[in-house]
């Protein structure tokens, strides 16, 4: 059995979607009526770029992302059930992966409650229209790759490569679990953190140095080394991104539970570091 309800309140905007996707996967489905009957707290979902580290061995001179989706998915445990619900909206923004700087993709209308594990996410797909290329990709990064001397951690005097990573597969990017989250009248803000350089982890210098080269360009997609693209892809599904909340107090503190509660007005608190429950983890999966 599946119901859906859709809730977005797009920012600065003055539309407003309905809808919402329950998910049934041997949860309990709790009835519409109930759900749409509830307050809900308006949720905007930022994304902070960090830029990439100088001095590596790839410098990326153009990175981008395109955001389609934003999701989040609260589960509360009802006696012996977990019960899943699953909140989206529809966006359409190009992130600039390169440059430090913050940007609001919307905002989800998530009902007041306390959630036993939540997670926010970000749904990369192609979407928007460039000039020259069509269809924008889920992930597009070009730059060059500089082999290293084999005894020193010195750039080579040999000549850079070319290289390309082109993603045009669906991604949803999750953020870190959030344990025991509470939503109450407010405004929250939840800050997605994207590094760089997570997006290579696990590409070394040699499996560069033999990936397929076309026509003297190191190009990684889903047709053209294909084992790198693969590391590219769980890279972005693995819980790359980093997530703070804040929330804009109203009448009262401790507006968000997640084991450290907020004492200032826009305060912010780090959840990269919560543990998750394995015995949750396990009947989730």
């Amino acid at each position: 059995m599946k119901t859906t309800k859709y809730l977005l309140a797009a920012v600065l905007a003055g539309a407003v979607l309905t809808g919402c996707s329950k998910k049934d996967n041997n949860y309990n489905i709790a009835a519409v009526t109930a759900l749409q009957m509830k307050p809900t707290a308006s949720v905007s979902l930022v994304v902070q770029t960090t830029g990439q580290k100088p001095g590596g061995m790839l410098d990326w001179t153009m990175g981008t992302m395109t955001a389609t989706q934003i999701q989040f998915d609260g589960v509360q445990l009802k006696g012996d059930v977990f019960d899943l619900a699953e909140y989206t909206g529809k966006t359409i923004k190009s992130i600039d992966i390169l440059t430090p700087s913050s940007s609001t993709l919307g905002a989800l209308a998530v009902p007041f409650d306390t959630y036993t594990r939540a997670f926010f996410a970000i749904k990369l797909a192609p979407g928007g229209v460039t000039s020259s290329t069509g269809l924008s990709n889920s992930l597009f990064l070009n730059g060059l790759f500089y082999p290293r001397n084999a005894n020193t951690s010195a750039k080579t005097t040999i000549e850079p490569v070319p290289i390309q990573i082109i993603v045009n597969d669906p991604v949803l990017m999750k953020s870190v679990w959030l344990a025991n989250l509470t939503l109450r009248q407010r405004n929250y803000s939840a800050t997605f953190v994207i590094d760089v350089n997570n997006i290579t982890l696990g590409i070394d210098e040699a499996m560069l140095n033999n990936a397929v080269r076309p026509y003297g360009v190191i190009y990684i997609t889903k047709t053209t080394n294909q084992n790198l693209y693969g590391i590219v892809v769980r890279n972005l599904e693995n819980h790359m991104m980093g997530l703070q909340m804040s929330a804009e107090l109203m009448n009262s503190v401790n507006d968000i539970n997640t084991n450290t509660p907020l004492n200032t007005k826009s305060e912010s608190t780090s959840v990269n570091d919560i543990n998750t429950n394995a015995a949750l983890n396990g009947a989730l999966e």
